[in-house]
């Protein structure tokens, strides 16, 4: 029985689900803080209600893969831990098995 390489790329992903996960958007939370990012900033580039952003970053602080700072203006920064940067690492390598051709019989060549 001769089996065939499957390639799944992003868009066939998509057509799984068209909402984004909350793990998806944990990992876009902490792309946006990872040099230093104000709660507007990450309201609006993450496309979120004021209440789910609040539940994001409370749990994301929580988990230790986010961290408030006091800025000199107006407003609080939030930060990625390393923490945070290791979950980034590992949600980068899970996306790249989705987004790069998979072989199912690697002896089959």
């Amino acid at each position: 029985m001769h089996l065939e390489s499957v390639t799944l790329d992003s868009a066939a992903l998509e057509k799984l689900n068209n909402r984004r996960s909350e793990m998806a958007i944990l990992a876009l939370i902490l792309r946006l803080t990872k040099g230093g990012a104000k709660k507007t900033k990450i309201l609006y580039d993450a496309n979120l209600s004021g209440r789910q952003l609040k539940n994001y970053l409370s749990f994301l602080i929580e988990a230790g893969c986010l961290k408030e700072k006091k800025s000199k203006g107006k407003g609080n920064l939030y930060y990625t831990t390393s923490k945070g940067k290791l979950f980034l690492s590992y949600w980068t390598k899970i996306l790249a098995l989705f987004e790069t051709e998979m072989i199912i019989d690697p002896l089959d060549e």
